[in-house]
């Protein structure tokens, strides 16, 4: 079983390393104009009780290629509130219809983020992942 715990953290430790990538690198990705499509709040229930999750979809064009985006910021933990007004200040100055700029990355630029910088929370599965390949020794 030492093993599986192992794959598992390796398996952590890549993904979250990615993400931390991802983000650190966005600060200086170029910039492309966009315009946002919706914003919304996704409501659910776990054992701890309600959740939000603020959601946002936007649209931008490099050269004669046309994108739509998803990703507000780059996260590695769920972006869930407690409470809906929580949520809503997650989204403060992202408006349907208003010009964004879009941070994209110049090879694959369908990898796009409205809010770029280093994503911090990517450092607790980072941590577990290194806890898990520790304790497989």
């Amino acid at each position: 079983m030492n093993w599986l715990l192992a794959i598992a953290g390796l398996a952590l430790i890549t993904w979250s390393s990615a993400v931390l990538w991802c983000s650190w690198a966005s600060r200086r990705w170029p910039v492309a104009p966009g315009e946002l499509v919706t914003r919304s709040i996704r409501d659910g229930r776990n054992r701890s009780g309600p959740y939000y999750m603020p959601a946002v979809s936007y649209r931008y064009a490099i050269g004669h290629r046309r994108f739509v985006g998803s990703r507000r910021r780059f996260h590695a933990l769920p972006d869930a509130f407690v409470t809906e007004q929580a949520a809503y200040e997650a989204l403060a100055g992202l408006t349907p219809g208003a010009r964004v700029d879009v941070h994209y990355h110049p090879y694959l630029p369908r990898l796009a983020v409205l809010r770029p910088g280093l994503a911090v929370d990517a450092l607790v599965p980072l941590m577990f992942g290194l806890f898990f390949v520790l304790a497989a020794q």
